[in-house]
């Protein structure tokens, strides 16, 4: 028997809590993706059940409630609680399907957000390791972000596809399709505006990176002017994607150009990113039949600082930590 999530509601909640929640809703929802991306995991967790529990209490609010679940589902994949995060992810789009009509009347946000919970359940899908589901999944968040491109784009739809597009890319390359993603990954930098060629100078500023850093070491002198985590992780998977085809040269300059979009703050995604960027190097020197011998020995001490900072920020049964590089 399939087991719904909910949160038990006192009876007293839907009179005195409920109104005042639902007007917070819009400010709590944004919330928990804030914690969630600081990897402040317990505090998002709560108030994701809080507006699970304020979307519940009002039957015409079935949008609301599905986002929450969405919400909470990727709280639970951080955590690595895997299972129960499919099962809330998939009672998320049971729930948007069953609102057809409404989602129709709803704004283009309410309908991102539809496209974003199967763009969530692919990668769930994908730690665990099903990967032609999570290609399936991921296929159909692509299909329906790219429909709302077309018809009826906001401010958010170019960076919601470019992300699916990477999502996909990722679960491409784990079967062995590095060609497709590589496809993928250069309309999702062009969603986000290019990989900017124009440069300056930052071999003399100081970038907050450790003198011993084999990753600074390796960082070239140049410093894209509108550094972008986001960029930086389409990049990184450019590289790997490039290395799987063999094409050196091209996967050089993915990771070069990654390294370049890089933003030095304490942030976890910010971190993330770089722990990504530092793998795709390492990667470089070691798989790139034109490196040296001593560049190639530098990879070894790249993979640990990576898996450090993996360590510090992610779920002990987190996929990422066991991606640590290879060749």
């Amino acid at each position: 028997m399939k087991t719904k999530t909910s949160v038990s509601k006192p009876s007293v909640f839907k009179v005195m809590v409920a109104p005042s929640g639902m007007l917070l809703l819009p400010v709590l929802q944004p919330l928990v993706s804030l914690f969630t991306l600081g990897r402040k995991l317990n505090a998002a967790e709560r108030v994701a059940k809080f507006c699970l529990l304020v979307a519940q209490s009002r039957a015409d609010d079935t949008l609301d409630a599905a986002w929450s679940l969405a919400l909470l589902a990727e709280v639970l994949r951080c955590q690595g609680r895997f299972a129960e995060a499919e099962a809330t992810a998939r009672e998320a789009i049971e729930m948007y399907q069953q609102c057809d009509a409404e989602l129709a009347q709803a704004s283009a946000e309410k309908a991102e957000q539809k496209a974003l919970t199967h763009e969530l359940l692919g990668t769930i899908l994908r730690d665990l390791g099903r990967y032609s589901e999570a290609l399936k999944a991921g296929k159909k968040a692509c299909e329906m972000a790219e429909q709302m491109q077309k018809d009826a784009a906001t401010t958010n739809s170019p960076f919601i596809l470019a992300d699916c597009y990477l999502e996909l890319s990722r679960t491409l390359n784990f079967t062995g399709q590095p060609d497709d993603a590589i496809t993928l990954l250069h309309q999702a930098l062009d969603l986000r505006g290019g990989a900017e060629e124009d440069t300056e100078d930052t071999a003399t500023e100081g970038d907050g990176q450790s003198g011993d850093s084999e990753a600074a070491k390796a960082k070239p002198a140049t410093k894209s002017k509108s550094a972008d985590r986001y960029k930086a992780n389409i990049l990184a998977e450019l590289s790997r994607s490039y290395l799987m085809s063999g094409e050196f040269k091209e996967a050089q300059c993915a990771a070069d150009k990654a390294m370049a979009n890089l933003i030095v703050s304490d942030h976890a995604e910010d971190q993330l990113a770089r722990a990504r960027v530092i793998l795709a190097v390492a990667d470089v020197l070691k798989q790139s039949p034109e490196k040296t011998a001593e560049e190639r020995s530098k990879a070894t001490a790249m993979r640990a600082e990576a898996l450090a900072i993996r360590k510090k920020w992610l779920s002990a049964k987190d996929p990422e930590l066991l991606d640590i590089g290879g060749g």
